[in-house]
């Protein structure tokens, strides 16, 4: 996931299963104005492999930014 931030201010990206659990937490915290990218390997807060299926990330960010991005895991 790519994302640009024209101001500063708190990031939160989430992985939720399709129940709405949350499943993983891959940035919470301030971040100044630039250009990042981060990643999801697969696995849950406990370090396991999820099963195959639907998830979806939520980035919320400054400004009221609020999107979901829909991704499909296959083994």
């Amino acid at each position: 996931l790519h994302y640009n931030l024209s101001q500063g201010g708190t990031v939160t990206i989430q992985v939720f299963d399709l129940a709405g659990g949350m499943v993983e937490v891959l940035q919470r915290g301030y971040q100044a104005a630039g250009e990042y990218s981060v990643s999801w390997n697969g696995r849950n807060r406990s370090g396991n492999v999820v099963a195959r299926g639907i998830y979806f990330i939520r980035y919320v960010g400054p400004g009221g930014i609020d999107q979901i991005r829909k991704v499909l895991v296959v083994k």
